[in-house]
């Protein structure tokens, strides 16, 4: 598991993501596109990523087509509360 705080510069971010090579990720769609742009620029991949998650923020279409583009996996949008826990 790999936990960054929000405050964590994307560069630095995606260093510790292609270092770390995670299969899953959980992540805010805000920072998503960040992570594919600065993959993209730097010219690298996350190749053993079979699950997108994001949570609290809305996916618009584009970042769908930029995720299936990218990475050839569909975005699941997760729902919840702190209240209720995951609800969808």
């Amino acid at each position: 598991r790999l936990l960054q705080p929000p405050t964590c510069p994307v560069g630095e971010l995606v260093d510790r993501l292609v270092e770390f090579s995670p299969q899953r990720l959980a992540v805010f769609p805000s920072a998503l596109r960040e992570i594919i742009v600065e993959l993209e620029r730097t010219g690298r991949t996350l190749p053993e990523i079979q699950d997108i998650r994001t949570y609290s923020e809305t996916v618009t279409s584009e970042l769908r087509a930029q995720v299936r583009r990218f990475f050839g996996r569909e975005v699941v949008d997760s729902y919840g509360s702190i209240e209720a826990g995951l609800i969808a």
